[in-house]
């Protein structure tokens, strides 16, 4: 059973992926169609995930933690002292 708690950290995880997705990819000089075009993704998808119109697939933060070389926590918690290469 899924509690008010549950609810939360997900939205918490949800909040800091968006965050530092536009944070990271700003750092590297990337636009988001360029970043999208990297992970052949779609621009628009980049877009509305860091609007928070989106949540991405378990597969996609994988990809995107690949893509920043950090492990997936450093995208989902807020309190995640990992680093990661720009």
């Amino acid at each position: 059973m899924l509690t008010v708690c549950h609810y939360a950290d997900r939205f918490a995880a949800m909040v800091t992926l968006r965050l530092r997705l536009r944070e990271w990819r700003e750092q590297r000089g990337l636009t988001q169609g360029q970043l999208a075009q990297q992970m052949s993704l779609h621009r628009s998808y980049i877009a509305k995930i860091e609007i928070g119109d989106r949540t991405p697939c378990l597969t996609v933060v994988w990809q995107l933690a690949q893509f920043f070389h950090c492990p997936m926590e450093a995208l989902l918690r807020s309190d995640s002292t990992e680093g990661r290469e720009v």
